[in-house]
C-alpha cells in the first residue's frame, strides 16, 4: 500500500502585487487616457490621410502648387478645392461646388476660368464673377502655409472676392482659429 502524504504548499513564484498609491494610480489613467485620444489620429495617419488639427486641413506640399494655376485638392474630410498660389505668396483655397445647384466645377485653363458642367456658370480663377445661372461666386476657405505644407480650414467658408480674409497667412504668423466666418454661402434652386 502507499503511503498517504500530506500534499506540501507550492512556493509561489509570483511576487505579489505592489499597492498602487493615488499618485501612481492617476499618472496610469492619464497614459492610458492619451493613448486611447491619439487613436483615431493614428488610424488616419496609418491609413495614408493627413489628420485634422484645430479645424486645419493639409492641401499637401507647397512645391505641389505652381504660381498662378490651380490645383484641385481632395482634403482628408473628402472635400474637394482647388489651390491657387498667387504672387506676393498669397494663397486662396477656392471651393469646387458651384453656388447654383451644387454641381462640381472643373478648372478650364484655356478659358482660364472655372466651368460648371451641368448648367454653364463660369467662375474667375478667384472664384468670383459668376455668370448666370449662379448668383453667387464661389466659397473661399482661409488659408496658411506652415513648414512647407499648404493648410485650409474648410469650416470657415467665406465668399469669395479679392479682399477676402484667408488669402494666404504668413507663416508663423498670429492666425485666429475662433474667428467665425462673417457669411456663409448658400444654394438657390431656382
Amino acid at each position: 500500500m502507499e503511503e498517504n502524504k500530506p500534499n506540501k504548499p507550492i512556493p509561489a513564484r509570483i511576487a505579489p502585487l505592489k499597492t498602487l498609491t493615488r499618485r501612481e494610480l492617476l499618472q496610469v489613467c492619464g497614459c492610458a487616457g492619451g493613448v486611447i485620444a491619439l487613436l483615431p489620429v493614428l488610424a488616419e495617419v496609418a491609413e495614408g490621410q493627413t489628420p485634422v488639427v484645430k479645424g486645419w486641413v493639409s492641401a499637401g506640399k507647397t512645391s505641389r502648387f505652381p504660381l498662378s494655376v490651380p490645383v484641385k485638392a481632395t482634403l482628408s474630410d473628402k472635400r474637394v478645392v482647388f489651390v491657387l498660389q498667387e504672387k506676393g505668396g498669397h494663397w486662396l483655397a477656392v471651393s469646387s461646388l458651384c453656388t447654383h445647384k451644387g454641381c462640381a466645377v472643373g478648372w478650364q485653363a484655356k478659358a482660364g476660368k472655372y466651368v460648371c458642367p451641368c448648367h454653364g456658370a463660369t467662375f474667375a480663377k478667384d472664384g468670383s464673377g459668376p455668370t448666370a445661372p449662379a448668383r453667387l461666386p464661389l466659397a473661399t476657405y482661409p488659408v496658411r502655409i506652415q513648414s512647407g505644407q499648404v493648410w485650409i480650414a474648410p469650416a470657415k467658408a467665406q465668399p469669395s472676392s479679392p479682399n477676402a480674409p484667408g488669402k494666404g497667412e504668413e507663416e508663423d504668423g498670429e492666425h485666429d482659429d475662433d474667428k467665425p466666418a462673417t457669411t456663409k454661402p448658400h444654394r438657390h434652386d431656382d
